[in-house]
């Protein structure tokens, strides 16, 4: 065997191992994790010996380099690049929770199994959650909503609708991670895909993606190194699942109506 060969196999050999560590061992969720922390050390060892191997005299190395980190770049490391987890979310009114005025909020399933309430006059709605069957989620979160109106209704966000805050009034997935934690990486929303609130139905689809989906302080999930692994961490530790309901400068700030009445029916909830 040339010193040639001995150089190209002591690369991929690295990289096995690197893949074996991106992967996590196990099979778990804590494997996941302990791969993508390991991930940045793996990809900087493979690269100093191969740079190593470019000094001894091996100039064709080069081509290796370029590939093997592409590869690197291009390998799976988050849980939405793993098959999805399908669930079909219940939507019996007695495992729906609200944050409203008032809370509880009166929730009610129609002759067609539908979950439904009447948007406030006075008060607000501002989130609608039940429980995650699984704690680790993958796919496209699918939600179907219908609103019907009254009158000339209007549907007033708490946080006012402004030149410098111009999100419309609109419901939009959400899921809750982390034992329904506060912190930055604890609550994602749908971004921008949402529901104008009118008259109307629809059907949101959303995949269960960084670029998909924003944070508290609206960062989207790829944004950087800490929001990407905020965003992985919170798909592996799912709590809660539900819509927000907001406008102006938020997602989840409330919405009440005026000038007529507005009746709100989740028709569907679904991982697909």
């Amino acid at each position: 065997m040339t010193a040639w060969d001995r150089h190209v196999r002591r690369a991929l050999q690295l990289r096995a191992r690197q893949q074996n560590n991106l992967a996590g061992r196990d099979g778990s969720p804590q494997g996941r994790e302990r791969g993508l922390n390991s991930a940045p050390k793996g990809s900087f060892h493979a690269f100093r010996f191969m740079l190593e191997g470019m000094r001894s005299g091996f100039p064709r190395l080069g081509w290796l380099v370029g590939l093997v980190l592409s590869a690197a770049c291009a390998s799976p490391t988050g849980p939405s690049a793993e098959p999805p987890t399908p669930m079909t979310v219940s939507l019996q009114q007695a495992q729906w929770q609200t944050i409203s005025d008032p809370s509880p909020f009166p929730l009610a399933n129609n002759e067609t199994a539908d979950l439904v309430f009447d948007f406030p006059s006075t008060g607000s709605m501002h989130y609608l959650y039940t429980p995650s069957a699984l704690a680790v989620v993958r796919g496209t979160v699918v939600a179907t909503v219908r609103i019907t109106t009254a009158g000339p209704v209007v549907f007033n966000s708490l946080d006012p609708i402004t030149a410098s805050c111009s999100i419309p009034a609109a419901v939009r997935p959400f899921f809750w991670a982390n034992d329904s934690g506060n912190g930055t990486y604890d609550r994602w929303w749908s971004n921008p895909r949402s529901f104008p609130l009118a008259d109307g139905s629809a059907t949101i689809s959303v995949p269960l993606l960084p670029e998909f989906w924003s944070s508290v302080n609206g960062q989207f999930g790829n944004a950087d190194s800490a929001t990407r692994y905020g965003f992985a961490k919170a798909l592996l530790n799912v709590t809660r699942l539900g819509l927000t309901f907001g406008g102006g400068c938020s997602f989840g700030h409330g919405i009440s109506v005026r000038g007529g009445t507005a009746q709100f029916r989740l028709t569907g909830y679904a991982i697909q």
